[in-house]
């Protein structure tokens, strides 16, 4: 059925007819015959019914007019603070001309203040704290509830230098220094209890590596406020020097080229256990291919081979002595012709 509606001189608003939509606004969706007054709903105190319009299934209402003021609305909504930090916020307020504000329940440290609802302050007490708030104007007063939360407060470790030192194959740390705690709120009785222990995070060779630091905890009365940040620091390992072993004198025969080789070098310094080993046979230079003593060779420093290679280096090679003997060479060709006794020695 199609719907009419009516507006007397009053402003107040009628309609009949079709409602299976709930488009005649008296709550039901039964269809009336007969005029019936609307439910003003949501039209605020003040206000009235200025123009009306209807379709098939709705109906417009627009209204006009000064509204009345109302009490404030207090919605509260949650803050997060830290203990002993600067802290600063609002609660959830809405309204016109809001002359006061209170809150109850605040943790220590922290206050309101009445003519804006500020709170501000730096918190000295850590948990969640359910703060009745209020607010008023010329038309009431509302109240609600704010939840303010307060985590512990975060203490860095300071005091610690990290040094550099040299690839031995574990993940100690070398430091130096005294650990202290860094933030703590003056008056509060915390102290910072046990041996640092410090490792890296891998044994190899690096810069710039990251250092764990474990075996802290916090202590004292008021401990319980605070946690303890986890130091971070960082560090370097440079690479293990190796020596070549067996490094004698060269010798060897002429043979026109000026290569000389070391079987029998080794080397020295490894960790146990490591895989670091020289690759192949060590070979050398002599300054030239000629016979001769006190010839100078140099060293053609071997590669390294292995997993843990990396973490080495190995030490400047010196420069030996060597002897180029001559060359020994054998006479072919020869054979002894027969001849008859005559007593010489002759051929």
């Amino acid at each position: 059925l199609p719907i009419s509606l009516a507006m007397d001189t009053a402003g107040t608003l009628y309609a009949w007819g079709g409602n299976e939509s709930g488009q005649l606004g008296n709550g039901t969706r039964t269809t009336s015959l007969f005029a019936t007054s609307v439910s003003r709903g949501g039209i605020r105190t003040g206000l009235g019914p200025a123009w009306i319009a209807a379709g098939a299934a709705h109906v417009l209402l627009l209204a006009e007019g000064t509204p009345a003021m109302e009490p404030p609305v207090v919605t509260g909504g949650i803050l997060n603070g830290t203990y002993g930090a600067a802290f600063e916020g609002s609660p959830g307020v809405s309204g016109a001309s809001i002359t006061s504000y209170g809150a109850t329940g605040l943790p220590s440290g922290l206050s309101m203040d009445p003519a804006s609802g500020l709170i501000s302050g730096a918190p000295l007490q850590v948990g969640s704290f359910s703060v009745q708030v209020s607010a008023g104007n010329a038309a009431g007063t509302a109240t609600g509830t704010l939840t303010i939360q307060v985590a512990r407060r975060e203490l860095a470790v300071v005091g610690i230098t990290v040094g550099t030192r040299t690839y031995d194959g574990t993940v100690a740390v070398p430091w130096t220094g005294v650990p202290t705690l860094s933030g703590v709120v003056a008056g509060d009785a915390v102290s910072l209890a046990g041996q640092p222990e410090l490792r890296f995070a891998s044994k190899g060779v690096g810069v710039g590596k990251l250092v764990t630091v474990t075996g802290l905890s916090l202590g004292g009365a008021d401990a319980g406020r605070y946690t303890l940040a986890t130091p971070t620091y960082s560090g370097t390992v440079t690479a293990k020097t190796l020596t070549l072993t067996g490094m004698a004198d060269v010798r060897k025969a002429y043979d026109g080229s000026r290569a000389a080789s070391f079987p029998g070098v080794g080397m020295t310094g490894a960790v146990a256990g490591d895989a670091v080993a020289l690759a192949g046979v060590v070979e050398g230079t002599f300054d030239v291919a000629a016979v001769g003593t006190g010839r100078v060779v140099t060293i053609t420093p071997p590669a390294l081979v292995g997993a843990d290679r990396g973490n080495y280096t190995l030490a400047s090679v010196p420069t030996v002595s060597g002897t180029i003997d001559p060359k020994v060479l054998t006479v072919t060709g020869l054979s002894a012709a027969p001849r008859v006794f005559d007593g010489g020695r002759g051929t």
